[in-house]
């Protein structure tokens, strides 16, 4: 299956964080044209306009746009993604970049915590923008769906108890869905993060990245940084034809 990404349509769900921007960045380069959905769109729109403007030096960079979303509402997760499709004509990818970089430990002291805003962030958000694009995908006959997620939930972090039990279950949903859409070319994988810099810092405020690094490698000498780039450079490749054969699986970045 040939999966180049010049003139395909992207569509990214998740806030404009760094691994978001350096990813619609490099999409853009190749000449894919770029639909950012996402709740508080209007902090994307100038990011958005600056990569579009792009095409005035060279004409085959792609376009962008920010589309603003109620991921409560099934209507406008719908009605979002028709707008992308008729403005750059179809969707061909869907990476979903809602990674959770707060903190959610378990309350031992039984507070009460906010399990429907956890839900419905992390994970329902996700299996509606899922269920309305894969009718787009289906139809195509070619198709790359990707989740992005922190290793932190892999690795069983007490302080991130709550958003593992939601967003984990990702996991087996790819392995299902990856069956599912097998014999119609598109491919679902998960990829998780490593320790980025947004992650550090939700997690340690008011502390410099140097010091939370040369701390956590008193137990871990290997402990790095996930720089945006490398998380990019390793959805382009799934997203290439050199991704094609990889599917259901969980990829897991350093």
């Amino acid at each position: 299956m040939d999966f180049q990404l010049r003139e395909r349509v992207v569509l990214i769900v998740g806030p404009l964080t760094t691994t978001v921007q350096s990813l619609m960045s490099r999409l853009t380069d190749e000449g894919a044209d770029v639909a950012l959905l996402d709740s508080e769109a209007g902090k994307a729109e100038k990011f958005c306009s600056q990569l579009t403007d792009q095409r005035e030096i060279h004409a085959k960079h792609g376009r962008a746009m920010a589309v603003p979303v109620d991921f409560s509402q099934f209507g406008q997760i719908k009605d979002a993604i028709s707008r992308v499709a008729q403005t750059f004509g179809g969707i061909d990818a869907y990476i979903d970049a809602q990674v959770s970089n707060q903190p959610s430990p378990m309350v031992l002291d039984s507070q009460e915590f906010n399990f429907d805003e956890l839900l419905n962030k992390n994970l329902k958000s996700t299996l509606l923008v899922t269920q309305a694009v894969a009718g787009f995908l289906k139809s195509r006959k070619k198709g790359r769906i990707i989740f992005l997620m922190n290793d932190s939930i892999l690795r069983a972090q007490p302080e991130d108890a709550f958003v593992s039990a939601v967003r984990g279950g990702l996991v087996p949903f790819t392995q299902a869905l990856s069956k599912q859409l097998l014999s119609h070319n598109v491919t679902v994988n998960v990829l998780t993060l490593g320790m980025t810099e947004e992650y550090l810092l939700a997690h340690t405020p008011g502390i410099p990245i140097k010091e939370v690094l040369e701390k956590l490698r008193q137990s871990d000498p290997y402990a790095r940084i996930t720089e945006p780039e490398k998380i990019t450079n390793s959805i382009i490749f799934l997203m290439g034809s050199s991704g094609a054969a990889v599917s259901g699986q969980l990829i897991r970045l350093v």
